[in-house]
């Protein structure tokens, strides 16, 4: 594992999508053990469902660097389940980190290449705010007049706000596009 506070380095944070282009997970480190390479990636829905799993090198189809994604050749049942109450920083471990990546996927990136955000952060944050203004002034017309059936227009700002949820979602599963070029 990388130290507490460690900054990213190789692949780590890259998106990892299982051969049906399922979302997997996100990257946390290439790990080595016994001169064999994996993947290790959180997979699941943290914060409710986190689950920390490893892909064998040899399982990864391919490596978008445009899109920041990992594509493997299996599916999420067969990579190898990990138990984080195994892991340690003090290098004491039987598999260790590896910040440089093997000679194949280092490259000189183009200018005007690499991943572009997706609008749905955008989306997220106006359908939000949205969803705020309308409860304040709800919450404003309910202490200045007498509110009966006008009370199920809460439901209109609940309704953004829950969009914007799903919006922000969907934008930390899947934060990039391919640059249109």
């Amino acid at each position: 594992m990388p130290p507490a506070g460690a900054d990213a380095a190789g692949l780590e944070d890259y998106l990892v999508e299982t051969r049906g282009g399922e979302p997997a997970g996100k990257v946390v480190a290439l790990l080595e053990r016994a001169g064999e390479r994996f993947l290790l990636f959180d997979s699941g829905t943290p914060p409710v469902a986190k689950e920390r799993r490893a892909a064998r090198w040899e399982d990864i189809a391919e490596i978008d660097h445009d899109t920041l994604t990992i594509t493997l050749q299996t599916s999420l049942d067969e990579t190898l389940e990990l138990d984080p109450a195994n892991e340690v920083e003090d290098g004491s471990a039987e598999a260790v980190r590896v910040t440089d990546l093997p000679q194949e996927l280092t490259r000189a990136a183009p200018p005007g290449a690499g991943p572009t955000d997706r609008p749905t952060y955008a989306i997220a944050v106006v359908l939000f705010a949205l969803g705020l203004g309308g409860l304040l002034v709800l919450a404003l017309a309910a202490s200045a007049t007498e509110f009966t059936w006008e009370f199920a227009l809460v439901a209109v700002p609940v309704l953004l706000i829950a969009a914007a949820a799903v919006a922000a979602y969907r934008a930390w599963r899947r934060p990039y596009e391919r640059r249109t070029r």
